[in-house]
């Protein structure tokens, strides 16, 4: 928020900013502090899975337009399911590639003044086992 409140002028879209933020902020609060079980990991992306379902269309539209701002908060998201991947295993192999794959994606799509606002979810990938993994595209 702080970053988000520290831009001038404040952006057109601010009160959607702080929506998604909000609330996603509490998501990764309670799904990224600590190890967790395998049950707990699982039941922590279902919950994350299902924030995407919260979103206003007003969000989804400006996702959908490749905002820079909602695509940050977009792999925020991922970073939270990143997170809890690495406690599951195989069992969510349909999901695996896609938290690394979009958190890539959106940091090499935006701008070096973009760096403090990605730091969290490049810290999450560094940090992941699955960041080293090699993927085809299909």
């Amino acid at each position: 928020m702080n970053l988000l409140n520290g831009l001038k002028p404040r952006p057109v879209h601010y009160e959607v900013y702080v929506e998604c933020i909000q609330s996603l902020t509490t998501l990764i609060a309670t799904t990224t502090e600590g190890d967790f079980t395998k049950a707990e990991a699982e039941n922590n992306l279902v919950w994350i899975l299902r924030y995407a379902g919260l979103w206003s269309t007003e969000a989804l539209s400006l996702a959908s337009q490749y905002d820079q701002i909602s695509s940050i908060i977009i792999a925020h998201w991922y970073a939270a399911g990143l997170y809890n991947i690495g406690f599951v295993g195989e069992r969510w192999w349909f999901w695996r590639e896609q938290p690394v794959l979009m958190i890539r994606e959106v940091s090499d799509s935006l701008g070096k003044e973009w760096d403090a606002w990605m730091e969290w979810p490049l810290s999450i990938l560094a940090n992941s086992p699955l960041t080293t993994m090699t993927f085809t595209p299909r």
